[in-house]
């Protein structure tokens, strides 16, 4: 005769092998869901104190752990965080403070205010090109660079911005539309006439 492949063996000793899982079973072998956990394999049996759940224990550390058990504040990822929150980074130096670029602000803001006065006097078309890729790639191209070190900025370490960087940064991207709108009419006015 075949074993069934649903025969899980004796449990109760009923005949055949088979046991029957709506079987009501004795109340000395219903687990209690409230009751106090089994100890855990090797702990010492009944009586001894089961472990904190947060303790440090030395014999859960594997190799190269001593070093995590000299220093207790030191993390995961090599960075040590001191009692009082400030941050380390490894081998004793601390972590910078950086700034936003505002120079490149200043850079662009000077560009396109020059490029839009040149072209708004001067009426030649060759200047008003000029002046054109002055406030249009060169100006948004160093806003646009401002913009991107400013990320990396804010990305590494501890960053500080003053408050008026921000309203300084719309200030001079308007600027620069509309330093790139002024040298545009001066060319469109001067092919109109052509």
């Amino acid at each position: 005769m075949s074993q069934s492949p649903f025969n899980f063996g004796s449990a109760s000793g009923s005949p055949g092998g088979e046991r029957d899982p709506f079987a009501q079973q004795p109340e000395s072998q219903v687990p209690d869901p409230f009751g106090s956990p089994a100890p855990p394999p090797g702990s010492g049996g009944e009586g001894a104190p089961a472990p904190m759940p947060f303790q440090n224990r030395s014999a859960s550390q594997g190799p190269g752990d001593e070093a995590t058990a000299a220093h207790p504040f030191q993390a995961a990822d090599g960075f040590d965080t001191q009692p009082d929150g400030v941050f380390a980074a490894p081998g004793g130096g601390s972590l910078t403070l950086s700034r936003p670029p505002v120079f490149l602000l200043f850079i662009a803001l000077v560009i396109a205010v020059a490029a839009a006065i040149v072209a708004g006097v001067f009426g030649q078309p060759v200047l008003a090109i000029v002046c054109w890729v002055l406030a249009g790639p060169v100006a948004i191209g160093v806003l646009a660079f401002f913009v991107m070190r400013d990320n990396a900025a804010r990305s590494v370490g501890v960053y500080s911005s003053p408050g008026w960087v921000r309203p300084l940064h719309i200030v001079t991207s308007i600027v620069c539309f509309v330093a790139v709108i002024v040298p545009a009419l001066r060319i469109a006015f001067w092919v109109g006439r052509l």
